[in-house]
């Protein structure tokens, strides 16, 4: 379980101040930036043909006016259950979400399966960009492969 800080944020709408409670990021996971941050959250391990479920939580600034995420995955994994509209780019072996002209906090999901005979290491690259300023994705990113185990051993 991720250790979670309550931030709060102060909003002034038509006038009137408004206090409203925002996560943000443990500094373990993600550092804030200005603009914003962005972690991921995923499985230590992979097993082939078992989906596995990735979650990006994003965090931008009060003052950002527009932002995205893009995830590139491995090659030949395949990728579904994408949320908050984002979108596969099979081509650039990439899940793009964006862009969103808010700075609401957001949890983007999709669900990622290794191929029939994947072995070994893996990783997942992503970018946050808000107001063009990017920031790498934070937290977990390397997938190592479930060890097989033979009966009896």
């Amino acid at each position: 379980m991720r250790a979670m800080r309550m931030f709060v944020a102060l909003i002034v709408v038509g006038g009137i101040l408004s206090v409203a409670p925002a996560a943000a990021p443990d500094s373990a996971t993600a550092a804030l930036t200005r603009t914003g941050a962005a972690t991921r959250d995923v499985p230590a391990t992979y097993t082939p043909k078992v989906p596995i479920a990735v979650t990006i939580d994003v965090w931008p600034s009060g003052d950002t006016q527009a932002w995205a995420v893009e995830e590139v995955v491995p090659d030949g994994w395949r990728v579904s259950a994408i949320s908050a509209e984002g979108h596969w780019d099979q081509a650039a072996n990439t899940v793009r979400w964006g862009p969103f002209f808010d700075s609401a906090v957001k949890n983007l999901k999709y669900s990622l399966t290794a191929p029939a005979g994947t072995t070994g290491a893996q990783e997942l690259k992503g970018t946050a960009s808000f107001d063009g300023e990017d920031v790498v994705v934070a937290g977990k990113k390397a997938l190592q492969a479930t060890p097989v185990t033979q009966p009896g051993r």
